[in-house]
């Protein structure tokens, strides 16, 4: 890939550039990336003049052209070093114009993953934990009003009921598969992939 690799995708189809931001995302291409950068920044920490000099003799460099073949190596680094910091800009700038375009998008999604997380669930964990004691109680009151415990029992009365605590069980699943596809789709940037969503992700949670 060379020094306009980032330009020249930027401008390409959506389908291509899914397929790279995609590929960027994954753990040990985007690890692979970090070791590489920071090999080539160790490497020319480690560079000393007399080294790149002794390096322009063993190319075969006269003494005469010594001087204008090291300017010209020079040259080209600071070439390539502007050309990364143009693509650098130039994905940063593509980053915030799709991060602005999709900005309701993601602030409905962060507003449904904050009610979620912070009240639903908890709200749902709490129901499910207290279901047998609850039970309990609710059993005790009634038979202290005069109920019966056998009639009690037979009828039915206890709340809350098996089906209220298997609806909570799967309104908790539910909501922690909701969770899972909003993340999905806030990390799915700069393009925001909607796919990951289902019809209703993005409201409100109350």
């Amino acid at each position: 890939m060379n020094s306009i690799a980032i330009t020249t995708l930027l401008a390409d189809d959506e389908d291509a550039l899914r397929t790279f931001f995609d590929t960027a995302r994954r753990p040990d291409i985007a690890r692979a990336a970090r070791d590489l950068a920071e090999a080539h920044r160790a490497a020319a920490a480690a560079l000393e003049p007399a080294v790149l000099i002794a390096r322009a003799f063993q190319a075969g460099q006269s003494t005469d052209g010594l001087l204008g073949a090291l300017r010209h190596a020079a040259s080209q680094v600071h070439e390539a070093a502007s050309l990364s910091r143009d693509e650098i800009r130039a994905l940063k700038e593509f980053t915030a114009q799709h991060r602005e375009k999709h900005s309701e998008a993601l602030r409905q999604s962060s507003s449904a993953m904050l009610g979620l997380e912070a009240s639903a669930i908890p709200r749902l964990e709490k129901r499910i934990a207290r279901y047998e004691a609850d039970r309990k109680e609710h059993r005790e009151r009634l038979i202290e009003a005069g109920i019966h415990s056998s009639d009690v029992d037979r009828a039915g009365l206890i709340r809350p009921r098996p089906e209220d605590r298997d609806e909570w069980i799967a309104e908790f699943d539910a909501a922690r598969a909701r969770v899972e596809r909003l993340r999905a789709f806030s990390a799915s940037g700069p393009l925001y992939d909607a796919s990951h969503l289902l019809d209703g992700d993005l409201h409100q949670v109350v």
